[in-house]
């Protein structure tokens, strides 16, 4: 156990091999559970591992994106499905359906624990991963020249350099709160995301360590996983324009782009409408469980089809990247992981779709962004409402009578709302915490200037 001293009082600081540790029996539980499943919907065990293993032909020996099956393709981006391939042939095709069928699942939890592993691993070491704390007037170099103006881009460096002293180190912290999160357990092993999740840890551990190559390749390869890690690329513009850090910008996107490819080249070049069915898929999807869409039908507003949702969730997702932009240009304090959280909470919102699994998107961004227990276990409690109240809810999805156990449509569409209210709670105290700490650093560097 070690501790570190911020402002004058020692901070335990949680060692990497107990977060890993907890990392790994969190997340084997979740696996042990989802492994042994029953009648998924009663048991509160379902995932979409076990009915793709047949669904997807593995069962049958097919080749994802190169073969199809039952006239379609694999609908997950290529890294996703190389996890998924390498299960398939670990587990084997052919044989008793239902023992390979967890069998596959055991595998896939074997592939994924690595990449929960990587995950706080990178967190535990990010830096500078920071908050700043109130800062100490004691601090201030009192023999600072005056000065009569200063640019913005010095008012910044000053004000930063003012409070470095009190910054309090959080990475491991966030891990830690990762490592124990109810969501790593509940849904770590519903679906691949932990391959995006870990790659997301890892680019914003590069970002830390002022390496943003290394950060546009870990977006690159988490982009290829999952679509989501691409827009963390939205806020990393804003702030290298801001500060005008153009030779890390250009390393960032490079990165990016040519891990992107390297990735996704092979099976484009294979068989490119193989690749391409996701992209298909995610468009002509219509609303379905889980979005603010789906709640505003269920409250008795008329239907929104497929198109009119894809117009009015881009129209959305852009007005709130715009104002995560605005936030990041004019708050010098805001760090990438704050912002990176409330662009991927926009989208994970006003999207067609919100499955369980999508919290994990949140996670290592929500920890880093605001490593405080009280909120974090708050929003944690809407998520783990919503996992509750969806596999509760499909029990008796269709049925005229519910059966014992199940909830009614209403009771859903209501857990639906508070895991959303609890989301945005958690991104207006992110909000919150940038411009206050915002507003220190701009006092601090003022007072540097005068004094």
């Amino acid at each position: 156990m070690s501790s570190e001293p911020i402002e004058g009082k020692p901070m335990w600081v949680p060692p990497l091999w107990l977060v890993l540790v907890l990392t790994a029996v969190v997340f084997a539980i979740g696996a042990f559970w989802k492994i042994g499943c029953g009648p998924p919907y009663e048991q509160l065990c379902y995932n979409d591992v076990f009915p793709l293993y047949s669904g997807r032909g593995l069962f049958d020996g097919v080749r994802v994106y190169l073969d199809s099956h039952d006239g379609r393709y694999l609908e997950y981006p290529v890294l996703t499905g190389v996890v998924l391939q390498v299960a398939g042939w670990i587990t084997g095709s052919g044989g008793d359906l239902m023992a390979k069928s967890h069998t596959f699942v055991a595998v896939t939890a074997l592939l994924l624990l690595p990449f929960a592993l990587a995950t706080t691993a990178a967190m535990w070491h990010t830096e500078p991963g920071t908050r700043i704390h109130p800062p100490s007037w004691a601090s201030f170099d009192r023999r600072t020249p005056r000065r009569s103006s200063i640019d913005r881009r010095s008012l910044r460096r000053e004000g930063a350099a003012a409070v470095s002293a009190v910054r309090e180190r959080v990475g491991p912290r966030a891990a830690l709160m990762v490592a124990v999160a109810p969501v790593l357990l509940l849904d770590g092993t519903i679906n691949w995301d932990l391959v995006a999740v870990a790659f997301t840890a890892l680019a914003m551990w590069a970002w830390s360590r002022e390496a943003p190559l290394w950060t546009g390749i870990f977006l690159g390869l988490g982009a290829s996983a999952k679509l989501y890690p691409l827009f963390i690329l939205g806020p990393l513009l804003v702030l290298c324009v801001r500060d005008r850090r153009w030779q890390a910008l250009l390393r960032a996107v490079i990165g990016t782009a040519g891990a992107w490819l390297v990735a996704n080249l092979p099976v484009m070049l294979l068989n490119f409408q193989g690749w391409k069915e996701f992209y298909t898929f995610s468009q002509t999807r219509g609303i379905d469980f889980g979005s603010i869409w789906l709640a505003w039908s269920n409250f008795g507003h008329p239907f929104i089809d497929s198109s009119t949702a894809n117009t009015a969730s881009a129209a959305l997702f852009l007005v709130g990247c715009l104002a995560v932009a605005v936030l990041a240009w004019f708050c010098p304090a805001a760090r990438l992981a704050q912002l990176a959280f409330l662009v991927i909470a926009v989208f994970v919102l006003v999207n067609k779709v919100y499955s369980p699994q999508y919290a994990l998107w949140l996670l290592p961004l929500a920890a880093l962004a605001r490593p405080r227990w009280p909120a974090f276990l708050l929003w944690q409690l809407g998520e783990v409402v919503y996992f509750v109240a969806i596999w509760r809810f499909l029990m008796g999805y269709g049925q005229v009578v519910l059966p014992d156990g199940a909830i009614s449509t209403t009771a859903y569409t209501w857990a639906i709302v508070l895991h959303v209210a609890l989301t945005v709670m958690f991104g207006a105290l992110i909000v919150v915490d940038v411009l206050r700490d915002s507003r220190q650093v701009q006092t601090t560097a003022s007072a540097r200037v005068v004094v």
